[in-house]
């Protein structure tokens, strides 16, 4: 008893006598003004396991953005193997599939990488279900692709920034 008493409260050991304390995950994006592209990808990438309530880094310091877990909007490397998810470098190309031909913003990327699995969790059920299928490209279509007047985006974006991002200006 008398070694608890000489641990401090923050002291790994002081939360749980069986299982350690769970590493929080960061995701980079770029500091300065916020865009709708990497808050949506940064609301998104939060909402699956991996990822769930991970801390969001603003920066453009490469040498920062390597330690991250995950990467969105900046970086110029496009590697889902490693959550690197930034489209604006030269020669960029990546499209969505299933018919759609446009090129994906940093949401749209973490949306083709995650959907299925965020969608799943949803329903309840198996990636793999024909519902969770339809629901990923119904969303998709309607929603990730879809160019918002400047009006909902911004009321979109208004209700994303609840976390940690602070809004300019929205477009």
């Amino acid at each position: 008893m008398a070694a608890a008493a000489a641990r401090s409260p923050g002291s790994p050991a002081a939360f749980s006598a069986g299982s350690p304390r769970p590493t929080l995950k960061r995701v980079g994006t770029h500091n300065g003004s916020f865009h709708c592209d990497e808050a949506l990808g940064c609301f998104i990438i939060r909402l699956t396991d991996k990822f769930s309530g991970a801390e969001i880094v603003r920066t453009r310091d490469p040498q920062h953005l390597e330690t991250l877990d995950a990467v969105l909007d900046v970086g110029g490397v496009y590697d889902p193997s490693r959550d690197r998810y930034d489209h604006h470098q030269k020669g960029f190309q990546e499209i969505f599939g299933y018919g759609f031909s446009t090129k994906l913003s940093s949401a749209g990327l973490v949306y083709k990488h995650y959907g299925k699995e965020i969608i799943a969790k949803e329903l309840q059920l198996d990636e793999g279900h024909i519902n969770v299928q339809r629901l990923y490209l119904a969303v998709y279509k309607s929603f990730i692709e879809v160019k918002f007047p400047y009006f909902l985006t911004c009321l979109f974006c208004s209700s994303i920034l609840r976390q940690n991002f602070t809004a300019r200006r929205c477009g």
